[in-house]
């Protein structure tokens, strides 16, 4: 399960307007906390390298980082 909070104000923009993301489920690292910098295209390449699959947005996820590093 991948849950995101986008509620951020308005005012804040790149690189300061920070969002919460959490992955839950039994085949996520317990008690790790994240150090890559990801966007909301990362969420899609993350799905994409799991499974193989093509890029579905061509310009964004392609070249978004996967967050595997939350897997074992």
């Amino acid at each position: 399960m991948f849950i995101v909070y986008d509620e951020g104000p308005s005012n804040n923009v790149f690189p300061h307007d920070f969002i919460y993301a959490s992955w839950s489920g039994p085949v996520v690292k317990q008690h790790y906390t994240g150090v890559g910098s990801y966007s909301h295209y990362s969420y899609l390449a993350t799905l994409e390298k799991n499974w193989a699959f093509t890029c579905l947005v061509k310009n964004n996820d392609c070249n978004a980082s996967p967050m595997t590093e939350f897997f074992p």
